[in-house]
């Protein structure tokens, strides 16, 4: 295979380089309460399709949430998941969307302890 079309098809399968720091928000809304929760977050692009790094997300009532995340893309898609302790209790912090250029807009989820259900919101993020 001619070495430039080789660098062209590996280079088709990455998108931009997701590796710095992300700040942004989750804008949740249940439909009674709306909630904001800035984030934090540094991503390292991995090897193929695998992003990981920390995420910090600034709760509504002044608590702080920190942990790793880990996530898979593909392309101009990226989902991320981190699993958040605080108290002795583990949070799930899900994300899903479309990376666009340095933006990051999608959906978010945050899984309280013990919980039924998910808080889900509207995320936005920029590089």
């Amino acid at each position: 295979m001619p070495r430039p079309l080789l660098l062209a098809l590996l280079a088709a399968g990455c998108g931009d380089n997701l590796t710095g720091k992300w700040t942004g928000s989750c804008d949740f809304d249940d439909g009674t309460y709306a909630y904001a929760a800035d984030i934090d977050a540094d991503f390292t692009d991995g090897r193929g399709h695998r992003v990981e790094g920390t995420l910090k997300l600034f709760m509504w009532d002044d608590r702080t949430l920190k942990g790793d995340m880990t996530g898979d893309r593909n392309e101009g898609y990226l989902e991320l998941e981190a699993e958040l302790p605080l108290d002795g209790a583990k949070w799930n912090f899900t994300t899903a969307g479309d990376i666009s250029g340095t933006a990051y807009d999608g959906t978010c989820h945050l899984q309280v302890p013990e919980g039924a259900g998910a808080l889900a919101g509207t995320l936005h993020m920029e590089k």
